[in-house]
């Protein structure tokens, strides 16, 4: 009766249908074995190496700096007053001044500018920080100083401008071995451009009276031989001559 009556519903109760599955609900718990130890060493002592080439710091180095000055939206053109100002005070001061050198200033701490300043003052030698744009704008100015333009724009605004009497220049050069932080790039002497070899070279030369003296010295030598060296001649002919004029 049952099975009648199932099918006399079989609209009205759907009927489940069933189907296999693969493994039949097991599922694989089986984890799979590692590698072997050597295996695994040799495909890693196998494995290409790729060296990456490093790029030339010389190249870096320029590439950096144009990309540094082509950032750079400051100049002379756009220069305020207080600019206007030192450029007049660096132009008045450089001459008023015998000799300036110039120097690249490195990271050093206030306390130690202080004591350099001190120092410095010693010598009456003066020292200011102009940047890139005062020099710059002094330079447009005055165009007798344009030799100073390549100096100034290596510094980019860290340049540091020292001025001093000529005969100062020996002590100056012997304080500067004592502050490393200053890097000496150049300088003017009598409103001559000199390199730093040409300033440590300048410094080398003796003082001017000292010089002066010299040349006197040797231009007295010189003329102390003269009467020598003409008499010579003039004795050395008349011995030749008595000689001939002997009888024989």
């Amino acid at each position: 009766m049952s099975n009648n009556l199932i099918n006399k519903t079989r609209l009205i109760v759907p009927k489940l249908w069933t189907q296999s599955v693969r493994y039949r609900g097991k599922y694989n718990m089986k984890m799979p074995k590692p590698r072997h130890d050597v295996a695994r060493y040799l495909e890693e002592l196998t494995k290409p190496v790729i060296v990456r080439e490093l790029p030339d710091p010389v190249e870096m180095c320029s590439k950096s700096k144009a990309q540094i000055a082509n950032n750079l939206r400051f100049g002379p053109d756009s220069a305020g007053e207080f600019e206007k100002f030192l450029a007049k005070l660096a132009f008045n001061t450089l001459e008023n001044n015998e000799a300036m050198l110039i120097c690249h200033k490195l990271d050093v701490s206030g306390e130690t500018l202080r004591r350099n300043k001190v120092e410095l003052k010693k010598t009456d030698t003066k020292m200011w920080s102009f940047n890139t744009v005062v020099m710059q704008l002094m330079i447009k100015n005055n165009p007798k100083y344009k030799n100073l333009e390549p100096i100034v724009n290596t510094g980019l605004g860290r340049n540091v401008y020292f001025f001093f009497k000529e005969e100062n220049l020996k002590k100056n050069l012997a304080l500067f071995r004592r502050m490393p932080h200053f890097v000496l790039l150049g300088g003017m002497i009598n409103q001559q451009l000199y390199t730093r070899n040409g300033i440590q070279d300048y410094a080398k030369l003796e003082d001017l009276d000292t010089l002066r003296g010299q040349l006197v010295g040797t231009l007295n030598m010189c003329l102390a031989q003269v009467p020598n060296t003409l008499s010579s001649p003039i004795s050395s002919l008349s011995q030749a001559l008595s000689q001939h004029s002997k009888p024989e």
